[in-house]
């Protein structure tokens, strides 16, 4: 019985130390993190969250630990993923960026924090932020340069409750919507029909504003599919769609990100301090302005959007994308008649006519047979033929490829639901 039990003793022994010698080949294997270790890791975009240009810049100083560590990572991680508190001032929505949570964030941060444990960190040993920022930058160049990436452009969603996450926008497809820019397009297009308070040259380039966010939509489910308009959120797939203000920071990102930060955008601004177009169209509902202090229902109609400003004299012009179906072009229109009325004037044509069918079609001056104004709206007709037109016309016949949207699995599902701890979600 002794002699087994040396036996017995003599195995377990040797089993705990060829674990010892397992576990120390792997974190051996796993080693110290380093910006090839990321670049293995992460996607490109995924990997700004570990910098002041992804979630630590979004949140501030309370998102950026001094050292990077498993605990400080959870804790992290929690913060990013935990819905933040409702706004309540409706005035302070451009760029939201301060209030926003990030499901892609808090993703990253688990699996920075099972890389450090694999590496064999204690619990409360890390590196510092200043390092893992410096080497995620590293990797992160090293992979944009490698998938011809452009840059990387945020998204927001679920309007009072932001949530941000960003993803790759393609040389080749920025290249697309600079060449809207170009000098050749300029001459092409000089004497197009426009706004007589416009210059051409400023014409233009509203013009091809226009175009730029018809592109860019078609680059991105997320609002590639969205329904427009407020009617559109009634639709059975409610959760797979923007409001405005998601659309209104996503296009004001876009503006300011690509077109004007890129040098392409010359002759406008946008206004600042930073703030969004508002308007609310009358209720028509007795006692609604009496009530408004209490439960304000004239919030369902409250709608959003960018504004633009002339250089020189302060034009206003409201950039407005979301009262149309996804994969459209946006409309362009002064902020006064925009704000007094539901209509889109633009101020600049798509096409070289006034009257071409495009045109007529996105300025709503079509009838149907019972006399109502035609919508273009997905899955029609009107819409398959504004976007055939568009590309043969200004992008060479050429459909981009499409990124899915990454908060579902897919937005053709009949519930629509958010799913899967790795997707976009609340799970």
């Amino acid at each position: 019985m002794r002699q087994a039990q040396t036996r017995h003793r003599g195995i377990l022994r040797t089993l705990v130390v060829v674990a010892a010698v397992l576990i120390g080949v792997t974190r051996a294997v796993a080693g110290p993190l380093s910006v090839e270790t990321l670049a293995e890791t992460f996607e490109p975009c995924e990997l700004l969250h570990l910098t002041r240009r992804g979630y630590p810049g979004w949140r501030g100083a309370e998102a950026r630990p001094e050292v990077v560590t498993r605990r400080s990572l959870q804790a992290l991680a929690d913060h990013a993923a935990t819905l933040s508190p409702s706004l309540s001032e409706r005035g302070s929505f451009p760029l939201q960026q301060g209030a926003a949570s990030s499901i892609q964030a808090a993703q990253v941060y688990r699996r920075l924090a099972v890389l450090l444990d694999d590496a064999g960190l204690a619990f409360n040993e890390g590196y510092g932020f200043n390092d893992v920022e410096a080497m995620a930058e590293a990797a992160h160049d090293r992979l944009r340069a490698a998938r011809g990436i452009h840059a990387c452009v945020t998204f927001k969603w679920a309007n009072k409750r932001p949530d941000m996450f960003m993803q790759p926008l393609f040389e080749v497809d920025f290249q697309r919507i600079a060449a809207l820019f170009s000098p050749a397009a300029f001459e092409r297009q000089r004497d197009w029909p426009r706004d007589p308070d416009l210059t051409a040259r400023e014409a233009f380039e509203l013009r091809a504003t226009r175009l730029a966010t018809f592109y860019f939509e078609l680059l991105f489910d997320v609002v590639g599919k969205d329904k427009g308009d407020f009617f559109g959120k009634l639709h059975k797939r409610f959760t797979a769609t923007t409001v405005c203000t998601d659309e209104a920071t996503i296009s004001q990102g876009f503006l300011a990100d690509i077109l004007i930060a890129e040098g392409l955008l010359t002759k406008f601004e946008l206004i600042r301090p930073s703030r969004y177009a508002h308007r609310r169209p009358p209720m028509g509902i007795p006692f609604a302005e009496a009530l408004s202090p209490i439960n304000d229902i004239g919030q369902l109609t409250d709608h959003f959007a960018p504004i633009l400003v002339r250089k020189g004299d302060g034009l206003l012009l409201v950039v407005d994308s979301w009262v149309e179906d996804g994969g459209l072009p946006s409309h362009i229109a002064r902020l006064g008649p925009w704000s007094d009325q539901r209509e889109n004037e633009n101020v600049v044509s798509l096409t070289a006519r006034r009257d071409h069918v495009v045109d007529r079609l996105m300025d709503r001056v079509v009838l149907e047979p019972d006399g109502s104004k035609l919508r273009v709206r997905r899955a029609t007709a009107a819409f398959d033929e504004v976007q055939e037109y568009l590309l043969a016309s200004h992008f060479g016949g050429h459909r981009p490829a499409s990124l899915p949207d990454p908060r579902s699995v897919s937005l053709d599902q009949v519930d629509g639901r958010w799913v899967g701890v790795m997707r976009f979600g609340r799970y």
